[in-house]
This record gives structure tokens, sequence and C-alpha cells, in this order.
């Protein structure tokens, strides 16, 4: 991978060099996009999404001497020791999380996830204008909400059909919407999530960070929660948000747990349907269903089948790393048992010394699969890789204590869609007629920066990761609306 001549580059909306750069935040910027552009035909928009993801740059990582550890980068770099050494998060960390504003989302299914949001409210209310309705009043109603005041008006009544509000279509002059998944018993405010939201505001996007079913400090009230492949919550959430404001730009980036739930929705939503129409009159828009613009994730166990042994590995692994998870997750099916007595056998739970055991004896016959490998390999985020139709990155470390090099996805069989169930490549790629082109996904492997470490200095602010998600992510804005 070639070295990012501009690694040092400001990341920041409204500061790069191309005029056509649509994604300024900066007091009295002029927004435009590229009136000489053209929409592609359809049947070329996989192989121009695909180009947006090739054409940008990434940065190799080279981490400092004394951080070529993958524990290092690992529980140095993601900042939990010093975290639980100080009692809190960094200075930066804890500023950005203080300006966090939080919703109750009430569930179909009668549970509740909690939201944490970043807004640059002055912004979504200076660009509230063009209303559909008729009405004067109404007009100056919905002029006085902010995007966080319209999701306020519906989160409690997730049945509610949502009233279409604008006429216009995506307007470049909002900024986008980036929605963080955090980990596997993380929440929104750990120092990991509160890292890339502050570098994703500051660059001027809106930042969403759901929290997954009892993660937000209260558990769910169902006997289910999350787990590795639970995409039903994003699923709802980004419906309701494309309905709220069918104007903005979405993005999707998750870390771990939430990196494979991430590619997993993606690929779901992309092998279900390509487009939505904004209203029933409207044109095909040749943008993918519900405005979700890109996704990014980093540090995913694609494959949980064969990433469990390795997390689960005697000696440091298993006490540090699955150690910790089991804490909290035997607390909750400590908890769980209380409410549901007799839906699992809670001795078992309590003697696992693995994640592996939580798995089988907890998650597998909760959510109805037969043994925790079957949970595993139904839930493999690989193989929906060749299904996403938006522009997609996963970032990973080779040497990540959590993830098995051997299971990750070479770009190649991305290409040819290769099929991980049956460990053969998609039938149309034998065909020697018009196969389909390769999916817009890129990956991008770096020998070093353990799980979400990416550890790059010592000096608080010196985030080489969230700068690097930051970048991709204003690069793709910038190529998509262009089509606008």
């Amino acid at each position: 991978m070639a070295q990012n001549q501009n690694a040092n580059a400001d990341c920041a909306v409204g500061k790069q060099n191309d005029s056509s750069s649509v994604l300024g935040m900066g007091d009295g910027d002029v927004h435009t996009h590229n009136s000489t552009s053209s929409v592609p035909p359809n049947g070329c928009l996989q192989t121009h999404y695909r180009n947006i993801v090739d054409t940008h740059t990434f940065r190799t990582f080279s981490p400092p001497w004394w951080a070529k550890n993958r524990h290092v980068q690992t529980v140095y770099g993601s900042g939990a020791l010093m975290q639980k050494i100080r009692g809190g998060l960094h200075t930066q960390e804890r500023k950005v999380v203080e300006r966090f504003r939080r919703q109750r989302w009430e569930t179909p299914d009668g549970d509740f996830f909690d939201v944490d949001f970043l807004m640059h409210e002055e912004t979504a209310l200076a660009h509230a204008g063009d209303m559909g309705t008729s009405s004067s009043s109404s007009n100056a109603h919905v002029r006085e909400q902010s995007f966080f005041d319209m999701c306020a008006e519906y989160c409690s009544y997730p049945s509610t059909e949502i009233e279409n509000r604008f006429d216009r279509k995506i307007d470049a002059a909002l900024p986008p919407i980036c929605i963080i998944m955090h980990g596997l018993e993380g929440n929104s405010r750990s120092g990991t999530c509160a890292r890339l939201a502050k570098t994703l505001f500051d660059a001027g996007f809106d930042v969403v960070l759901p929290n997954f079913r009892s993660c937000s400090g209260e558990d769910s009230r169902h006997l289910r929660a999350y787990h590795v492949g639970f995409t039903t919550d994003l699923n709802f959430l980004t419906r309701r948000f494309f309905d709220i404001d069918r104007r903005r730009r979405y993005y999707i980036t998750g870390f771990s747990l939430g990196g494979n739930v991430t590619t997993k929705f993606l690929g779901e939503l992309g092998d279900t349907e390509t487009v939505e129409t904004r209203s029933p009159g409207d044109a095909v828009s040749p943008f993918p269903s519900r405005n979700i613009f890109g996704g990014c994730t980093w540090s995913v166990p694609l494959d949980p089948y064969m990433c469990q042994p390795v997390i689960d590995a005697p000696g440091f692994n298993r006490w540090v790393y699955a150690g910790n998870f089991l804490k909290t997750l035997k607390r909750k099916a400590t908890e769980a048992n209380k409410r549901f007595p007799g839906q699992f056998d809670l001795n078992k739970i309590l003697q696992a010394k693995s994640i592996y055991e939580f798995d089988h004896n907890y998650i597998a016959p909760v959510w109805g699969y037969t043994s925790a490998q079957d949970y595993y390999i139904q839930n493999r985020g690989k193989k929906f890789l060749s299904k996403i139709k938006v522009p997609y990155v996963c970032i990973n470390a080779i040497d990540d204590p959590f993830i098995d090099p051997a299971c990750l996805p070479t770009q190649e069989q991305i290409d040819r869609k290769f099929d991980f169930d049956q460990e053969t490549p998609s039938p149309e790629d034998t065909e020697t007629v018009s196969p389909s082109p390769p999916p817009p996904v890129r990956l991008v492997y770096h020998a070093h920066g353990g799980h979400g470490g990416f550890l790059s200095g010592c000096v608080e602010g010196n985030w080489w990761l969230p700068r690097e998600i930051c970048q991709y992510f204003l690069h793709v804005d910038k190529q998509m609306c262009q089509l606008l």
C-alpha cells in the first residue's frame, strides 16, 4: 500500500483542495457540487462505486518501536488500560462524551435501545426549509426542529408512520450522518467510540451512536438482547432515520462485533433491495437504499467460528480478553435468569471458562441456534461481503489477538464473490459471458495494530485509525455527492 502523501492534511470538511467539495461546514461556506457530473447508467453503478473505493489512498500503519507487540496495541492502544488506571476517559474523550444527547428508542417487539447523538444542530436548523406542507404554521414548526428533535418525536412510537416533511431530495449542504456501532459488551461512551465521534464531528459529520440492547446501563426487557449477527435494531434505526429526513446522507462504521453486525447488515440490505424511491412518483435514484452511502469496519472477526478458538486460547487471551467479557456476560445472564427462570442452565453459564462455553450454553439456545458452532457459522460477516452494494472498506490487523489471520478473506475471493458456505466461487463467476462487476468492497490489512489499537504514539489526540476512517468517508462523500 502506497504511503499517503497527504497523511498530515487536516481531516476536516471544507479543507479539501478540490473546489467541488460539498461538505464545507465553515461559516459562510458556499456548498456546491460538480454540475458537469452525470449519473452513471444503473448497470454501471457498482463499477462506479468500486472505483470510488479503489481510488482512495490508505496509509500504511507503522507502530513506534515500543508498541509493536499485539497486546500493547490492544490493551494500551485501545485506551482500556489507561481508562481503568485513571478511572475514566482521556480529557478529550470525556469532553466529547459530555456533549452527547441521549434518546431511548422503543422497538417494535417491546424492548428498547439507547442512542447518543452528537449533532451540528445550528446547521440542521439553518437548512430545514422547503417543507412538504402548505401551511406556513406547519413549516415554521418544522424549521424549529433539528434532526435530534425530529427523532425525539418518533423514538417512543416504533409503529407510528412517519410524516414525509421534505420535498427535496438529498441535500449536499447538510452534514452527513455517521452511525458508529460499538463492540462486544462495550457502549457508545467508550474511549474507542468517543475518539472516532470527535474526529468525525470535527470534520463536519453529525454522529449517531446506538447502544446494543443491555449495553447502556440497563438490562434488556427481553431474554434476548444482542449477538454477533444481530442486525434488527440497526435495520430499524436506519429505516426510521431515512423516513425522518430523506435529505440526509448516512454512513455506518463498526468496530469488532459491531463491525461484523455492520457488514452483515449492509450485505443483507444489498441482497434484498438495491434502490428505494423517495416517494411513489419519484424517479429511481442512483443511490442505494435509505441513502446509506457507505460503510467502514475495523478489527472485525469476519468469521466468528475461526476466531473463537483464538480469543479463548489458554494463557493471556483467555485470562485477560475472554475473562473480561465473561464478567459482564455472566452478570447479565444471572439477572436474566431471575426474570426468565428455567429458560437456560445458569450453572453451566456460571461455570463457563471460555466465550465458546458461554455462547453454547446461553446465546445459542436463547436465539434458537443448535449450537455455538451453528451460531458462529450462520453469522459470519465475510459471507455477506460480496452482497454489499455501497462503497465499503474493512480494516484489520494481521496481529489482532482476537482474529485468526487464516479466516480473513482475500480481495480476489470477494471480487469473485466466493461462497464461503460452500467454499467455492460464485456460480456466476464460472460463466464465460457477462459476469457481474465485483462488489464495491475493499480489504485493507496491516501487519500491526492489534485489536482496535493502531497506537501511533503516546500523545493524547494522536489517533491514527479515527483519522484514517474519517479521510475515507470524506473521500466517499465527495465522490458520491458529485452524482447529485
